[in-house]
């Protein structure tokens, strides 16, 4: 997750780098949670997952300057 980090600040912002790493270690830890230890989804866990993916969304549509996004960038966003 650090090395996904790292080439996202080549990419990104640090604030969009920060935030969208947030967003997935948050997201992540509760699938785990939920598959690997069947733990109960809360209407609370829920609310935040989702104020979280609406953020990163309505963070990846504002109007800051976009960097080039190499192929090992992409590749860490998406894994």
């Amino acid at each position: 997750m650090w090395g996904c980090y790292v080439n996202s600040l080549r990419a990104l912002s640090s604030l969009h780098a920060t935030i969208t790493n947030f967003a997935a270690n948050f997201l992540s830890s509760g699938f785990a949670g939920l598959l690997l230890f069947h733990e109960s989804l809360s209407i609370p866990l829920v609310f935040r997952a989702l104020s979280i993916t609406i953020a990163v969304v309505i963070l990846s549509n504002s109007s800051v300057d976009k960097k080039v996004i190499s192929n090992s960038t992409l590749f860490c966003i998406l894994k």
